[in-house]
């Protein structure tokens, strides 16, 4: 069993759990992306040591491929309405505990509450596919990857 989509150039393919996102480009490239959902409600470092002890680390989310895969996954109703991602405010700025850059980014356009948080230093996804800034200590689901 398999979803097909295709977002301009690229076609994108879902399987099955783990999910599996394969980005088939002008170039023929093969790309897998793996992600784990959690049922599991905990704080952002508790979701973070979670996912290092049985995965990798908490999701990355790079592109918008990976973002629609992710949001995809995330539409469950026993899965609250955001979800913990590796997304820190450390040093004045948000990066991925991955250290991967942060070129794309997913924040509402109308908010302004992540360019220097007081509070909310964890980064969230939303269901509508949306970053969000939230304090570290709330209990979410999370993704890992």
């Amino acid at each position: 069993l398999k979803l097909s989509i295709t977002v301009g150039f690229i076609s994108l393919i879902f399987y099955p759990f783990p999910l599996c996102l394969q980005i088939i480009g002008s170039d023929g490239g093969f790309y897998c992306f793996n992600l784990i959902v959690s049922g599991e409600r905990k704080s952002w470092e508790e979701a973070l040591e979670s996912c290092r002890q049985s995965h990798t680390s908490l999701t990355t989310l790079t592109s918008e491929a990976e973002l629609l895969l992710a949001k995809t996954a995330i539409q469950q109703d026993h899965i609250t309405d955001r979800l913990w991602i590796g997304l820190r405010f450390l040093g004045n700025r948000w990066m991925w505990m991955s250290r991967e850059p942060l070129f794309y980014q997913a924040w509402p356009e109308a908010s302004q509450d992540h360019q220097c948080p007081a509070t909310g230093r964890c980064g969230a996804l939303n269901k509508q596919g949306l970053w969000e800034n939230w304090d570290c200590q709330d209990k979410l689901n999370f993704i890992c990857s």
